[in-house]
């Protein structure tokens, strides 16, 4: 249900949603000014069922930009590690205005003709490992 996914204002940095003007759905995953972030786990994995969002993209009927499945801003100390991330709706990774990122022992997986399901979109990091 769209309707879950709230909106919200655009990144600063973009000052527009990165597909369309105005707001973009907030991800799944989502925090922000966060201190000693860890999202891990046993070879878990977390599906983004980004199917329903790719079909909106394709018929040109979205009303927002699509979510990524994980998206941290403004945080430090940040762990993503162990886990499989499948289908994410768009970039699947996504932090931003970040500091001391590591990113480990991820598997990013989407079929072939997903619309920008970019693995791991860092965006203004200090230092990313």
């Amino acid at each position: 249900n769209f309707e879950d996914w709230p909106v919200v204002d655009p990144l600063p940095s973009y000052g527009r949603g990165r597909e369309l003007p105005g707001g973009r759905h907030r991800s799944l995953i989502y925090g922000s000014n966060l201190t000693d972030v860890i999202i891990t786990g046993n070879e878990g994995i977390i599906d983004g069922q980004g199917s329903i969002w790719w079909s909106k993209f394709r018929n040109k009927t979205l009303d927002y930009t699509r979510p990524h499945l994980v998206e941290l801003i403004n945080s430090t100390g940040i762990l993503i590690s162990n886990l499989t991330f499948l289908n994410s709706p768009f970039w699947t990774i996504h932090p931003v205005y970040c500091s001391q990122v590591t990113i480990q022992n991820v598997t990013i997986l989407a079929p072939l003709d997903s619309p920008n399901t970019d693995g791991i979109d860092p965006g203004e990091l200090s230092p990313y490992y």
